[in-house]
């Protein structure tokens, strides 16, 4: 499979304009750290399907955008492209193909139960490509493995081929200590069935609704990371067996269909919480950004090119503090930057200086 041997970090990212944004301007050093699970959007409601190359044009280009050569994971989950089940099938392996074709190094998802057509699909591709495949296994079947091993006869795939997602859901702090104490089992009873091409451990505990009151700021515990700091002391042995897994700055992915009205706010991860800065109207958003970067734990404009974004809109050098995605970018770009940087000093990595513009520099470039 695809060389993954790098990878500290694996956060589950949806396929939006801040999550891409943020990916393309991580630092270029650090980007082979970070196996970014891309979860392809479905297709609008009450719309046509989209023709093949319109739906290349949409997924090749958005991973392209984010990710450029390197390699991911690409979760088409959601993603239903025809009524028909073998079609569908049909144009999954026409848009892996594309990745192909066009540099994309993507590994193909699939869920524990996934459909023959559209694994059969996924598995060809994986031997042709070298690409693997990737398996997700939620925490209800952590103990039916038998599923497990029906998914790789199928698939006619060993673990070596795969990268495994053991998915958590969304840890709380009631369950925190059991949890912790047996992920290290867990694991351990999946490497047991071989050497796996990696095995990530994913969750979010993100609020499903914004905890923050209008005008007001809430702070919300980063559970999956608390989890993971306190397994990894439990059982040492866990940083070599896998890596951490998030959803970036959100939560574990409900529904895909959008359409409501962005909240103007803010999401600052901190060391083991997010910070969540909301106002009662966008045109006050700019007090937001100076919450944040006036905050003691502001990581300074420098850490991460969302940081930069938070300090430009806090000194008045951006003349309008942008959009929702713009926002989303902020919040993704200091966040998979706070993570990397944990698991860089826990692996005990090198972390490549940025440099970052000065505010006159960044107003004579807007």
């Amino acid at each position: 499979m695809y060389t993954v041997s790098q990878a500290i970090y694996a956060p589950t990212l949806r396929e939006k304009g801040g999550e891409i944004e943020a990916a393309r301007k991580l630092h270029p050093l650090i980007k082979d750290w970070m196996l970014p699970i891309w979860v392809a959007l479905p297709q609008k409601k009450d719309k046509p399907f989209l023709r093949p190359t319109a739906l290349a044009k949409r997924e090749v280009g958005r991973v392209q955008a984010a990710w450029d050569g390197n390699v991911g994971i690409w979760d088409p989950s959601h993603l239903i492209m025809a009524d028909d089940p073998n079609r569908d099938a049909y144009l999954l392996g026409f848009l892996l193909d594309q990745f192909l074709k066009f540099g994309c190094r993507a590994i193909p998802l699939a869920n524990l139960r996934e459909s023959y057509a559209r694994l059969s699909v996924m598995a060809n591709h994986a031997r042709k490509s070298g690409s693997g495949i990737a398996v997700r296994v939620s925490i209800d079947d952590f103990d039916d493995t038998e599923l497990l091993d029906l998914l790789l006869a199928n698939a006619r795939l060993a673990p070596s081929d795969c990268v495994l997602v053991l998915d958590l859901g969304e840890p709380d702090d009631v369950d925190l200590d059991d949890l912790a104490e047996s992920l290290g089992g867990w694991v351990e009873t999946f490497l047991s069935k071989g050497e796996w091409g990696k095995i990530v451990v994913s969750a979010s505990s993100y609020p499903f609704r914004n905890p923050a009151p209008k005008n007001g700021t809430a702070y919300a515990p980063r559970h999956e990371w608390n989890l993971w700091t306190w397994a990894t002391e439990m059982a040492p042995q866990l940083k070599s067996q896998a890596i951490f897994g998030d959803y970036g700055a959100d939560g574990v992915i409900r529904d895909l269909s959008g359409g409501g009205i962005p909240i103007p706010h803010a999401r600052y991860a901190e060391s083991n919480r997010w910070r969540i800065e909301r106002v009662s109207d966008t045109a006050r958003i700019r007090v937001v950004m100076q919450n944040i970067r006036d905050s003691p734990n502001f990581a300074g404009r420098a850490f991460s090119a969302g940081d930069e974004y938070f300090d430009d809109c806090a000194s008045g050098v951006r003349e309008n503090c942008g959009t929702p995605t713009e926002w989303r970018f902020a919040n993704m770009s200091h966040h998979i930057t706070t993570a990397l940087h944990a698991l860089a000093v826990a692996y005990e990595r090198t972390w490549p200086e940025r440099v970052a513009q000065t505010p006159a520099q960044r107003a004579l470039a807007l």
